[in-house]
């Protein structure tokens, strides 16, 4: 566990000590076997947090084919303890997962590491099969209609409680990618995806650089442009070049953002090892409710509407493209799909490092 603490504090803070992590790299090596869950899931994040800093190529061990082979041994001791512990979890799976396909593409995955990929990513995709089948099926999304109808509050409880159940934060890279894209969400423009990827990557070198323990805070741009007709006339809403906020108490824009109206009932979820719901200050769901509450204000008579159960929700037409800096977790992929359905009208496209390779 020390030496797997020492990779992680030293990764994730983003520190350059080359030699440190390469004798760190070395007596993971060596101790491979006698690794836990725990042990071996910090293990992966280091090394994805690793790869993620975009100067470095070859990782922490003295070349990139050591870095590899690393990787890899990684990968198969966790399969080794997904198929015969009862101490792993769902969220094990996909962390490793998402080791293996930041390091190496699916064809390499089976060439490096033959039956124990095969076998994680086809665990990987029952849990797919799970969340997807419960998001067609709850009755929160399944009977959802525009905003401006009725959500029944039975639906809202058991939608949360249902999720809990999963015990589950997120798909990872490649399995949250298909699901975006089987809910008609996956982004294609790709000139927005490298413009967003290039900001959020600049302001965060700057913050960094003032405040190195920000690095696990997850960034999001996001731009929209909608419309509606109301007493006689046509009105818009639009923010063009993107307002950047991050998924923490202290960030300034933040405070400017709008609240989600009640009326679209967004919901964020607590997810497994979270001690409090602290989702609604995730990067996207607040783009998700900025958003909510501009289309709400387009309605001078939203609350006369309301009260005559009208579905102002589905008069509204638009685009929301959101970019966040790290694979959306899954209580705001629910949110994406509650903001799809009050708003049919308004075409959400969402994207983030790697899904690009998902389409």
């Amino acid at each position: 566990q020390n030496i797997t603490n020492v990779a992680w504090s030293y990764t994730h803070l983003a520190v350059d000590n080359p030699e440190l992590l390469k004798d760190v790299a070395n007596a993971a090596l060596a101790r491979m076997s006698t690794m836990n869950v725990q042990d071996l899931a910090q293990m992966a994040l280091s090394l994805m947090f690793t790869r993620g800093h975009s100067h470095k190529h070859q990782g922490f061990c003295s070349s990139f084919e050591d870095t590899l082979m690393l990787v890899s041994k990684v990968a198969v001791a966790m399969v080794e303890k997904l198929r015969g512990s009862n101490l792993t979890f769902p969220d094990d799976a996909w962390i490793v997962h998402d080791l293996v396909l930041m390091w190496m593409d699916e064809r390499e995955a089976v060439s490096n590491i033959g039956e124990a990929w095969i076998h994680l990513d086809g665990y990987v995709r029952c849990l797919f099969d799970q969340v997807f089948d419960f998001l067609r099926y709850t009755p929160l999304l399944r009977y959802a209609q525009p905003c401006g109808a009725v959500v029944q509050t039975v639906h809202m409880e058991e939608y949360q409680r249902a999720f809990r159940a999963l015990d589950l934060r997120s798909l990872g890279i490649k399995y949250t990618g298909l699901l975006l894209s089987e809910m008609g969400f996956l982004e294609v423009d790709q000139e927005f995806i490298e413009v967003a990827r290039a900001q959020l990557e600049s302001d965060h070198a700057h913050l960094l650089a003032a405040d190195p323990g920000a690095g696990s805070q997850n960034w999001c741009l996001f731009r929209f442009q909608v419309t509606t007709f109301v007493q006689g006339q046509w009105v818009e809403a639009e923010e063009l070049e993107g307002i950047r906020v991050r998924s923490c108490g202290g960030d300034p824009v933040a405070l400017t953002l709008l609240d989600a109206p009640f009326e679209s009932h967004l919901l964020a979820v607590k997810l497994s090892n979270d001690r409090l719901n602290h989702r609604k200050r995730d990067a996207e769901f607040r783009a998700l409710a900025h958003v909510a509450g501009v289309l709400r204000r387009l309605f001078p008579d939203a609350d006369s509407l309301m009260s005559e159960r009208i579905w102002w929700g589905k008069n509204v037409h638009g685009w929301l493209q959101i970019y966040v800096t790290e694979v959306p977790c899954l209580s705001c992929l629910g949110a994406m799909l509650q903001f799809a359905k009050r708003f049919p009208h308004v075409n959400l496209r969402v994207s983030y490092p790697g899904s690009d390779k998902c389409s």
